[in-house]
């Protein structure tokens, strides 16, 4: 690939890759919550 190529293909590739450490964060501070809610299916079979 020529360097203009890996260029473009970096620049679409790259906010895919930031969204995924967003989303991992995101997840990792839902699961670091002190209390956690109960799914929907447990909570509608009690």
């Amino acid at each position: 690939m020529d360097p203009a190529e890996i260029k473009k293909y970096q620049d679409w590739i790259t906010p895919f890759g930031e969204a995924d450490v967003k989303i991992a964060e995101w997840a990792n501070s839902l699961n670091s919550a002190e209390k956690t809610l109960p799914r929907p299916v447990d909570a509608e079979e009690t």
